[in-house]
């Protein structure tokens, strides 16, 4: 039998501030290792891991955990959707999209992510994530 999907990741260093551009290995409790040359697998604990939601924008790119996402709907909230970012659930499974401005004031509110994904993927819009920065607009 099949293992199941295999997950994507990428990485961001929290000490150094950007991203990981070197292989990064996680175990089953989900702790995570980079490989040094000399003394191989080593605990990391300055990366932050976010998940490949398996999701594509309309510019065709891969939508992951953490990343601000701006979505065009019929809510429409001043003319446009509230920017939210795609947060992991600890209790279900599945990814969701968070809005800030809406869970101050609402205490709870986010959206699941496949569901709008499923109503508006042609309106989906990665512009930025949550540690990067640098590429907000």
């Amino acid at each position: 039998g099949g293992s199941g999907m295999i997950q994507k990741f990428r990485a961001w260093d929290k000490r150094e501030n950007n991203w990981v551009d070197y292989p990064i290995y996680i175990d089953g409790e989900g702790n995570i290792y980079w490989e040094n040359y000399e003394r191989g697998l080593q605990e990391a604990d300055d990366l932050i891991v976010m998940q490949y939601t398996g999701l594509k924008d309309k510019n065709g790119v891969e939508i992951f955990e953490g990343d601000w996402i701006r979505v065009e709907t019929q809510e429409k909230d001043n003319g446009e959707f509230p920017i939210g970012y795609v947060v992991r659930a600890n209790d279900e499974p599945g990814m969701f999209i968070a809005l800030p401005e809406q869970l101050k004031e609402t205490g709870k509110r986010q959206y699941h992510l496949e569901n709008l994904y499923k109503h508006y993927s042609d309106e989906f819009e990665v512009i930025g994530n949550i540690y990067d920065r640098n590429h907000l607009s």
